[in-house]
């Protein structure tokens, strides 16, 4: 069920992003799907490992850590939205750092999903 809920958003976006792809859109849609997955299998890994060795750190400044990234997240939101943008039709090309970052913010959550498991003293590769 964990796994399910965390491959949501990572299968949302991957979709929305690929859909606007309109140069080489076979070789896009298999990146995206390579490193949005794997971003996912190893992010819990990552914050398993974050968690164990850097419990009492990680403790004090979670909360504002949280709602720092949630204004900020916020607040781009909201700009992007009031922002006027010209649309045209143009190419679009899969680009290496957008994919990086696609990755990343997808798979943030499955990186909470180990650091919680670490502090809860729950091994990642328990069935």
């Amino acid at each position: 069920m964990i796994a399910f809920g965390l491959a949501i958003d990572t299968f949302a976006v991957s979709n929305a992003n690929d859909m606007t792809i309109t140069k080489n859109r076979r070789k896009a849609v298999l990146l995206t799907a390579v490193a949005l997955s794997g971003f996912q299998m190893f992010m819990p890994a990552i914050g398993w490992a974050i968690g164990l060795n850097f419990e009492k750190l990680i403790i004090i400044v979670d909360h504002w850590l949280g709602f720092g990234l949630l204004v900020l997240i916020g607040v781009k939101m909201t700009y992007d939205g009031f922002k006027k943008e010209n649309i045209q039709k143009r190419t679009i090309y899969l680009k290496l750092h957008t994919l990086l970052i696609l990755a990343i913010a997808t798979s943030i959550d499955a990186l909470m999903l180990g650091l919680s498991f670490a502090f809860l003293q729950t091994s990642i590769f328990d069935q």
